[in-house]
């Protein structure tokens, strides 16, 4: 009988995880048991299950993959027009007169605090600014001393 996780094909190769996890995903949505697609694939049902779940996590449906391209490209075009406005030079203007000789901080100053946001706001689309989850994984050793109390037998001093 040929290997149920082999890929179609090619026999005795196995499928990768992403592979496995979307074969997973359509065998469940053709409404199979996580127990009949670990018998189907020849992995336990709690594989199953965590293929199954991975697979989840890692698609992007096509209508949100297009908003955040089509917001990445309007922050893309927003970041050019503040870092025009970061190369000019901006005069001071008092009383109606144009000082030349005194650089204007204020559009510069303002100008960075508007690519901050957009970088903010680009991160956040993306997901960079996500929680980090850590497996940390391994075993704690606890080891109990006793100390034998005065008077004891074997106790110091």
């Amino acid at each position: 009988m040929p290997d149920p996780n082999s890929q179609p094909g090619r026999p005795g190769r196995k499928l990768t995880q992403a592979q496995e996890s979307a074969r997973v995903i359509k065998l469940k949505q053709a409404g199979r048991t996580f127990d009949e697609i670990g018998a189907e694939l020849g992995i336990s049902r709690a594989t199953a299950h965590r293929r199954f779940y991975a697979g989840l996590r890692h698609i992007v449906e096509p209508e949100v993959a297009a908003y955040r391209a089509e917001h990445v490209k309007r922050l893309a075009m927003e970041r050019a027009i503040v870092c025009d406005i970061l190369a000019a030079r901006h005069v001071t203007i008092s009383n109606g007169k144009v000082l030349p000789e005194y650089e204007d901080d204020g559009p510069t100053l303002a100008a960075i605090d508007r690519l901050l946001k957009i970088d903010e706001r680009e991160a956040r689309l993306l997901g960079l600014d996500c929680k980090v989850q850590v497996d940390v994984s391994g075993g704690v050793r606890y080891e109990i001393i006793t100390v034998p109390a005065a008077g004891d037998p074997g106790a110091p001093g």
